[in-house]
């Protein structure tokens, strides 16, 4: 398998369990790159605390990833991006090059995992600063 290749068993199973509804988070993600607990609360579900299970389901079958920005003091909410299982099964339903979604995908999740560089502000709990 080529590096930016996702295996199509993979691919399979995860398109045979997805529902419409994760359908639609993927392709949100696919437009907006990233989106926290709360977000995908409101795109479609009634309840956090459904949003965060199925949120964890994703996340086994690799559709997604999921990682919490480093903060001060407190705690981030879970931020979400397509993992590369998901980019290439989106890319495959919209016609789309899924070697190239593949790619972006793990240069997201590259970049979302990076510590910021040093003197770079970090958001703590209570406000959130922005860059020099």
């Amino acid at each position: 398998m080529a590096g930016d290749e996702v295996a199509w068993s993979i691919r399979d199973a995860l398109a045979r369990r997805l529902e419409e509804r994760d359908r639609l988070i993927l392709r949100t993600l696919t437009t907006h790159r990233l989106l926290t607990t709360h977000q995908i609360t409101e795109l479609a579900f009634d309840s956090t605390v459904t949003a965060r299970h199925r949120m964890q389901i994703l996340r086994g079958l690799q559709a997604v990833d999921r990682f919490r920005p480093r903060a001060d003091r407190g705690s981030h909410p879970g931020h979400f991006l397509l993992a590369p299982a998901g980019a290439a099964l989106v890319a495959e339903e919209t016609g789309e090059d899924t070697r190239a979604a593949v790619r972006r995908a793990r240069r997201d999740r590259a970049l979302a995992t990076m510590p910021p560089p040093a003197g770079w502000p970090t958001c703590s709990a209570s406000t959130a600063s922005t860059p020099p």
